[in-house]
């Protein structure tokens, strides 16, 4: 795996796009596995910046992109433990 920095929507979106393009997949097939329409897959490779997040999680994964997000290592050990207090809570 190679680390791509990307800062905003339409970074994303390049990364997205062109992932989709060297694996030789359509946009209308991974829109169908995405389980999203062609015009919302083209909005977020474009870098729509309203693109829903679970739209675009669903997108990389289904392209087989991990997304790492690198806090400052001097908040890294609080926020690991709030995010493991907010991942046992029930959604409200």
């Amino acid at each position: 795996m190679a680390n791509i920095k990307v800062q905003t929507p339409s970074q994303v979106g390049h990364v997205l796009r062109a992932v989709r393009k060297v694996s030789d997949v359509r946009l209308e097939d991974i829109a169908l596995l995405a389980g999203m329409s062609k015009q919302t897959v083209q909005d977020i490779e474009y870098g729509k910046p309203t693109a829903q997040i679970g739209k675009v999680m669903t997108l990389l994964q289904n392209l087989g992109v991990r997304v790492d997000l690198v806090v400052p290592r001097e908040q890294a050990a609080r926020v690991n433990e709030l995010v493991t207090r907010l991942a046992r809570k029930p959604t409200e």
